[in-house]
Parts: structure tokens; sequence; C-alpha cells
């Protein structure tokens, strides 16, 4: 990824084209989760390009927390379950955004002058909640009781291992802890709206845990 996010970032400065827009990841210490390692890598070369620096082009970008639409990797589970199982504590606050959400900002982005956002990165967190708070949101978004299970890193690793994933993404996955997570406060501001939270994105993503019909987003 890193490698064609450059190529093509070359090719676009070179061009004359005088802003990207960049979907990295959230704000986290250097290389400690390798799954986003290649993100981190990526904005940092983007944003060092001589082509870029040549022409005077701009770099945004977005740095948003965990999608919503993770939680699709427990539709299955919820539907035969009525449970889902993560290695975080129960109270253990996570940070969430709506991909919808993050379409948006990029939107409105390149609509504005370019000159408006500069070379900013911002930071993309909609809500933060703990996994018992899903539980309940779940339990009251499809009207049955879905409960929520703690379970060791070693089980989530494992998993993932069997699921075909590699190490560094099984590792990633099983061993995050997000750091006194928090809304981003200008969120608001890029969207021109309040954040789409959790249990909103729940209501409108109902059918995928009910198993209804297709996902949507």
């Amino acid at each position: 990824m890193t490698e064609i996010k450059i190529q093509i970032g070359k090719k676009a400065y070179a061009s004359g084209i005088q802003q990207i827009v960049d979907l990295s990841v959230q704000t986290l210490p250097w290389r400690i989760y390798q799954l986003t390692l290649h993100h981190q890598e990526a904005e940092r070369a983007l944003f060092d390009l001589p082509e870029r620096k040549q022409q005077q082009g701009r770099l945004v970008s977005l740095r948003p927390g965990n999608f919503m639409t993770n939680m699709y990797y427990s539709s299955d589970i919820i539907q035969t379950e009525d449970m889902f199982m993560e290695e975080l504590d129960p109270e253990e606050r996570q940070e969430w955004v709506s991909p919808w959400d993050i379409g948006l900002v990029a939107a409105r982005i390149l609509m504005d002058p370019v000159e408006k956002h500069g070379d900013v990165a911002y930071e993309l967190i909609g809500d933060v909640i703990s996994p018992q708070q899903r539980a309940t949101m779940f339990s009251d978004v499809l009207g049955r009781p879905i409960h929520y299970e703690q379970v060791d890193s070693q089980v989530i690793y494992d998993m993932f291992i069997r699921l075909g994933f590699d190490h560094t993404f099984a590792f990633s996955v099983s061993t995050y802890s997000a750091n006194n997570p928090t809304v981003s406060r200008g969120l608001k501001i890029l969207l021109g709206r309040q954040p789409e939270s959790v249990k909103e994105w729940l209501k409108k993503n109902k059918h995928v845990f009910d198993g209804s019909s297709v996902k949507e987003n």
C-alpha cells in the first residue's frame, strides 16, 4: 500500500494536482501496531515527496479510529448465539467512527478551496463507548438480549490465524488498547453536523445483525 500511494502521489503532484486527501490512520505510537504501520509510512512519505514540495501541493490526512463496519465481524455470532466476544475489559472505552462520516468529511474538504485546509491532519473519532455499552445498544436495537463476553487475547489471536490472517494482523487486532480515547471535537465542524453515534449506525444497519438482508454501510 505504501508504494502504491507514493507512486500515485508522485504522478498526481507532478501533473499539477494541488491537493491530495489521504485516508490514513488515527494517531498511534510509531511501529507498535504493524497493522497500521503502512498507513503511517505512507502518510509520512506523501508529506515528504519532493514533487509535492516542488509544486507546492497540499496533503490533507484523515486519521480515523475503528470503522463501525468492523462490527460486521461479529454479525454471525450475534445472529446465532446472541453474543459477541473480544479481548477488551467490559468497561474499556474504545473509539469508533462511521465510514459515512469519513466519506462526507473527505467530500467537503475536496469542495473547499485548497488553501483552507493546507497540510493539516484531521483526527476522526465520532463515538467512544465500552463493549458493555455496545451490548446494551445491540439489545435495544435488535429487541433481544445480547451479551458481551471478554476472552483472553490468545483466543482472538488464534481465531484470526484460523481465518487465514497473518501474525502481524492477528497480533495487532488481539492486543490493541486505546490510550484515553476521546471524541474528536472538530469532527462536527468538518461534518457540519454531529458525528454519527454507534447506536445511530446500529439502527441503520440492524439488518446486518438480525440477518434480514445484505450489508449496506
